[in-house]
């Protein structure tokens, strides 16, 4: 991945995996290699989803529950 990213010392989900500009969450993706980016165009929802997600309950994620499928036997 880039430099162009920000990294959120908060953030407690395995799958996240930085910030960009224009509101724009990165995680794992749901197959090797790739990544996703989530952007939330209004600034109140974005830093609600990094509060509750990222750096809190992220098992509630839909993206957290989608890439823990790339893990199950």
């Amino acid at each position: 991945m880039s430099k162009d990213h920000l990294y959120d010392r908060e953030a407690i989900c395995p799958f996240y995996r930085g910030t960009k500009e224009k509101q724009t969450i990165l995680c794992e993706g749901p197959f090797d290699g790739s990544y996703l980016g989530l952007t939330i165009p209004e600034q109140q929802l974005f830093d609600c989803q990094r509060k509750n997600y990222c750096n809190g309950n992220y098992r509630c994620c839909e993206i957290y529950r989608m890439v823990t499928e790339k893990y199950k036997d």
